[in-house]
């Protein structure tokens, strides 16, 4: 899946200004907290506009602001983690999965059930976000993102809120996912050593 960027948009301090294309690799936003990665990464999902340039995802035209085109963020087929992982508090993790989940009513018990079993969940299926630890709910949100089906994955500081060994722990598991999934990633961060460990290539946002 190859990933084409090229926008700008007007924030309050500066204009973000953001080329670049990604294929099937994981390819690392790097920069300073403000200077514009999560913006990038919400232009890219549709939560934000950009006021002009141009997305792509495999050729299919995500917005194009001299052709008006600007799909909704159900119809990008994109898989966003967020930073504060945003399951649902009132589904249980199990529910919270599912409810992502494509496809027949078999094939959702099966993608959940299958990745319920990937991120390490077992026993916690009936449980609430609320009575998980960061990093399980961190594990739920990573699996709510694959049972979808996304054609992109945006990672935004995914390991920001844990602490230091937790961040190890995890940096090891997604890295061993996010080779089995294939695909293309896009890793927002500000920690060097992150994104040298986990991306296959980096672009430094300046200023």
């Amino acid at each position: 899946m190859k990933l084409v960027v090229n926008i700008r948009k007007k924030l309050r301090n500066f204009e973000l200004a953001t080329d670049f294309s990604a294929e099937n690799e994981v390819f690392a936003l790097l920069g300073a907290s403000g200077c514009g990665k999560s913006m990038t990464l919400k232009c890219i999902a549709g939560i934000e506009t950009p006021d002009s340039g141009f997305i792509s995802l495999n050729d299919r035209i995500l917005f194009d602001s001299e052709k008006n085109i600007n799909l909704p963020p159900q119809k990008r087929k994109v898989g966003y983690l967020f930073q504060n992982y945003a399951l649902f508090p009132n589904m249980t993790i199990w529910e919270n999965i599912e409810f992502a989940a494509t496809g027949t009513k078999e094939e959702k018990r099966q993608k959940t059930l299958e990745n319920i079993r990937k991120f390490s969940l077992e026993g916690l299926e009936n449980a609430y976000p609320n009575q998980l630890s960061g990093g399980q709910q961190q594990r739920v949100a990573f699996a709510r993102i694959l049972v979808a089906d996304s054609e992109i994955l945006l990672l935004d500081e995914p390991f920001s809120a844990l602490d230091n060994y937790l961040k190890w722990q995890l940096e090891l598991e997604f890295t061993e996912i996010l080779k089995g999934y294939g695909g293309t990633a896009v890793l927002v961060s500000h920690d060097r050593g992150e994104v040298f460990r986990l991306a296959d290539r980096i672009g430094v946002m300046n200023q």
